[in-house]
Parts: structure tokens; C-alpha cells; sequence
């Protein structure tokens, strides 16, 4: 399962879902995905641009559509039971479902952190709780998340 919330997003998991796909036949990716990572073989659950909102007033505007994805999208996993979840940056989203992820024993890995080092410092504790890997894309940010259990 892998969830992107935004083209950024799209374009990096597209990257990893093409090797996964090239190098284990048979795999099945499905979750929240762009027009890349539908191309690169991940199945969409739900339209990919209705969750590209940025800032707090229209994600306000749109809350109750990030309310009943997350409620689907929980349902989802507790229907599939996939083997992982890779959540793709956007972390006001992929935190809760991070969380019941993890809660489920289904292992996660958090690709791109959120820049804990430029805001938001308590994220490199929530990640480093509830992830089982977190990816980072700097090597300055390795030390953000060394003192918790997470590699």
C-alpha cells in the first residue's frame, strides 16, 4: 500500500513502485497514487487530485473529505492486510495512518520525512514511535530521527 498526496509525491513513489513492480513479478501496489504511479503500476482506491490541497484553509474547506478518506482507507487496510505501507511525505495525512498501520502490525515505511529540522521537530518522534524504516532524502537529516528506534 502506498500512499502519495501530492504530484511531488507522485513523481518519487513512481520511482519505487517501477522497480518493485520490474523486480517482483506478481506484486500488487494499490493506495493513493498520481498519474505516475498509476503508470509505474499502482492501483488508485480513491482520484488522486482531490488530496493535492495545500495550506490549513483549504484543507479546512475540505476537511470532511480527508476524514472519509482516512476512514476508507483505514477500512482498506484492515480488508486487505497489506504487507507494508509506504507512506510518501504529506504528513498531515499519512501520520493517522501511520499510526493505524502500525497499530495493525503492518510495518511501515515513511519515504521522504517531513522536514522535522525546519518545523514540526515533535514529527521526528512520531515517525521514529510508529515507523519501522524512515527514508531520508538529505544526510543532514539522519541524526533528526538517530534516537529513535525507526532506522
Amino acid at each position: 500500500m502506498f500512499i502519495a498526496g501530492d504530484p511531488s509525491g507522485d513523481q518519487h513513489a513512481a520511482a519505487v513502485v517501477g522497480r518493485l513492480n520490474a523486480g517482483l513479478p506478481g506484486i500488487r501496489i494499490w493506495g493513493i497514487a498520481g498519474p505516475a504511479m498509476e503508470k509505474a503500476g499502482c492501483a488508485p482506491v480513491m482520484p488522486f487530485a482531490p488530496f493535492n490541497r495545500m495550506g490549513f484553509l483549504e484543507v479546512a474547506r475540505h476537511i470532511f473529505f480527508f476524514l472519509r478518506a482516512k476512514e476508507k482507507l483505514i477500512s482498506l487496510i484492515d480488508e486487505r492486510k497489506p504487507s507494508l505501507c509506504v507512506c510518501v511525505d504529506y504528513p498531515g495525512f499519512n501520520i493517522p495512518l501511520m499510526k493505524a498501520a502500525a497499530k495493525r502490525s503492518i510495518p511501515v515505511v515513511w519515504y521522504i520525512a517531513p522536514m522535522v529540522w525546519a518545523w514540526k521537530k515533535k514529527r521526528a518522534a512520531v515517525l521514529g514511535r510508529h515507523a519501522a524504516h524512515i527514508a531520508v532524502i538529505f544526510p543532514f537529516e539522519v541524526p533528526w530521527f538517530s534516537p529513535y528506534k525507526a532506522p
